[in-house]
Parts: structure tokens; C-alpha cells; sequence
């Protein structure tokens, strides 16, 4: 082989192995994911959630019959100034940025961004935020 056909190949493969992910989707969650913000989707892993002490339940209905979200005030995250949880969505934790409005307890209404039946990460949000900027 020639010293250039060698060089061209390794140059390929490199392109190909170190060549970007790139992810076409829409600003929200659910099935498609784009990062904002450097804030990425974080794998699930079962053998270290434990340890991070990740709880996830899903949003039950607004006990007193309205069509509120209300989430207790642990799963919610200060990303720079912006609220956000993570949601459990197959095998991915999500950011999901936030609008919150009152408080009960230690439940926050929340006006913007997530719906009745969503799997929210209750417990261990904030080792999930941190995960994430390390994954970028």
C-alpha cells in the first residue's frame, strides 16, 4: 500500500469514529430529545441510580380534583436560574424545563411543561443534573 492510501484510510476511519452525533428533534420530551442548554438526557443505569438515589413515581392527579400539577418540591432542580425536573422516559432520563406557579406544602403547582401520568424523578434530580453536564 502507498503511503497515501494508508494515510487516507486511517484519516476515514478516524472521521467515522470521532465524526459528532447529530440529533434532529423538537424543543420538548417525550420520544425526541434535543439538548438545551448543556443539558443532556442521562442514561438509566439501575446498578448506580440506587447509589445517586434516584426515586421516580409517576404525577398522580391534583388531589383536590383540578387539573393542577403538583410535584413535591424535591424533584425540582436550579439550572442556572431556570427550573427544571427530569422525567423517566424508557431508558432515558429527561431535563424538562418548568414553569412553576404556587406552593402547598411541600408540593409546587407546575403551570408549564409536564402532564398527569409522566414518570418524574422525585429523589435525585440534582445527581442527575450533574450526570448530565458530565455527559457533555
Amino acid at each position: 500500500m502507498k503511503t497515501t492510501q494508508i494515510l487516507s484510510s486511517i484519516l476515514s476511519v478516524g472521521l467515522v469514529v470521532g465524526a459528532p452525533t447529530i440529533v434532529l428533534a423538537h424543543v420538548g420530551h417525550g420520544d425526541e430529545f434535543q439538548s438545551e442548554d448543556g443539558i443532556g438526557r442521562v442514561q438509566v443505569k439501575a446498578e448506580t441510580d440506587q447509589m445517586l438515589g434516584i426515586a421516580v413515581e409517576p404525577i398522580a392527579p391534583s388531589p383536590d380534583g383540578s387539573f393542577a400539577v403538583m410535584i413535591p418540591a424535591t424533584a425540582l432542580v436550579d439550572a442556572d436560574g431556570q427550573q427544571l425536573v427530569f422525567v423517566k422516559y424508557n431508558d432515558f432520563y429527561e431535563p424538562v424545563k418548568v414553569t412553576t406557579g404556587t406552593t402547598q406544602g411541600e408540593l409546587i403547582e407546575v403551570t408549564q411543561g409536564l402532564t398527569v401520568g409522566e414518570n418524574l424523578v422525585t429523589q435525585g434530580g440534582l445527581s442527575l443534573y450533574a450526570e448530565s453536564k458530565k455527559a457533555k
